[in-house]
């Protein structure tokens, strides 16, 4: 579950934003914590309950086949948006590196991540995850400790760096709704997660293919934790 929500905008783009402003954005992953109850007491058990396959499939049962069609619809244009940036990432930094097209670094990509997906269903795409969290977590203690190293005073002028820059406030107080001030990003960021964890396919069929309830919760919560360390790393 972790695995399926860190990709290539986590690695690239979360940074990147960090870097140009500051750690006000944390919440976003914070507050998975909150919803991690609300999605365990009353989704979960109820979802199960009705051995869905896809969550979709409740709109159809609650309503009728159309709304499903509409509610799948909306989550494949939605993928299909988002694949583009996840996709397109990583391409660009692998032809920078490598020096390949990077029309080429995208097709073999998409071939590549198809082609085990059909084939092994959705146990290879668990391990697969499973291994890219390794990859990816790894990856970004790496380049965190390279970073510090290579900051004039090590990890301590890093710190000083940063603080002097303002770069860990985590909370602009304020009213406006233009501005990413504290109460509009808790309420967006609540209210989005909720979403997620609750009606995306990618989140929900993970908690789906666990044999039974208790680790389904279990998966929930550890999810939720393992967000916290991972946030701190990618911000910082």
């Amino acid at each position: 579950m972790f695995g399926s929500k860190l990709s290539a905008l986590t690695f690239i783009a979360i940074p990147a934003k960090a870097y140009a402003t500051d750690w006000v954005y944390v919440m976003n992953n914070v507050m998975v914590l909150a919803i991690a109850p609300v999605v365990t007491y009353f989704y979960l058990p109820y979802f199960r309950k009705l051995k869905l396959t896809s969550v979709y499939e409740y709109l159809q049962i609650r309503f009728d086949r159309r709304v499903k069609l509409l509610g799948s619809f909306t989550f494949i244009v939605f993928q299909l948006s988002r694949l583009g940036v996840v996709v397109y990432l990583p391409a660009l930094v692998l032809s920078t590196v490598t020096g390949i097209n990077i029309f080429a670094c995208i097709l073999v990509t998409t071939i590549i991540t198809t082609a085990y997906s059909v084939a092994g269903g959705i146990e290879a795409v668990v391990w697969t995850e499973v291994m890219q969290v390794f990859v990816l977590l790894g990856g970004a203690l790496v380049s965190f400790f390279f970073i510090t190293s290579h900051t004039s005073g090590g990890f301590g002028g890093f710190i000083r760096e940063a603080y002097a820059n303002d770069k860990f406030r985590v909370a602009n107080l304020g009213w406006s709704i233009s501005e990413p001030v504290l109460w509009v990003v808790v309420i967006g960021t609540l209210l989005t997660n909720l979403v997620t964890y609750t009606s995306d396919q990618v989140v929900v069929q993970r908690y789906l293919t666990t044999p039974t309830e208790r680790e389904a919760r279990r998966s929930v919560y550890t999810n939720a934790l393992m967000v916290i360390p991972a946030t701190v790393i990618f911000l910082g």
